[in-house]
């Protein structure tokens, strides 16, 4: 482009991780982005994004001028994306997912029961994702493949 080059890299830390842990093609990587990036330009804007921020290569982190950090979401916002995913759910489904968080929550409110469990938006979408496969499962199956709380503390053992 005449403007330049935007370049999202996510996951960062499974090319830039910390040299003295990786095998020789992870430091080859690394050292070659270290050479690409030795100077500013006003050609190329990177991001880089990672969950995992203390993995990555000290020297990376020095390329870096601006390092943002996104905390984990709030019981409020978990609250509201639960919600939202609930909402995409055949209201059979949904309700028997609030049922099985309230009876593992002692009647505690969604969100804040998940921020307990430490998750994260990401988490939240995963839980609607395989519920729905489960209780899919249950159906197809008679019921004999069912979506009960044994299936979801085991979800949230494995997660």
């Amino acid at each position: 482009s005449p403007r330049g080059v935007l370049l999202f890299v996510d996951e960062a830390e499974a090319f830039l991780a910390q040299r003295r842990h990786g095998n020789f093609h992870l430091r080859a990587a690394v050292s070659f982005f270290l050479t690409e990036t030795g100077s500013s330009s006003t050609r190329l804007q990177l991001i880089l994004a990672t969950n995992r921020f203390e993995d990555l290569d000290e020297a990376v982190l020095s390329r870096l001028p601006f390092k943002i950090k996104f905390g984990a979401p709030s019981a409020e916002l978990l609250q509201q994306q639960f919600d939202d995913r609930a909402g995409r759910l055949a209201a059979p489904a949904a309700e028997r997912l609030r049922q099985l968080l309230g009876q593992r929550g002692e009647g505690q409110p969604h969100g804040l029961q998940l921020e307990g469990l430490g998750f994260t938006g990401r988490d939240v979408q995963s839980l609607f994702e395989e519920f729905g496969r489960r209780w899919s499962l249950e159906k197809a199956s008679g019921g004999k493949r069912k979506a009960d709380q044994d299936w979801l503390d085991r979800w949230l053992q494995y997660r």
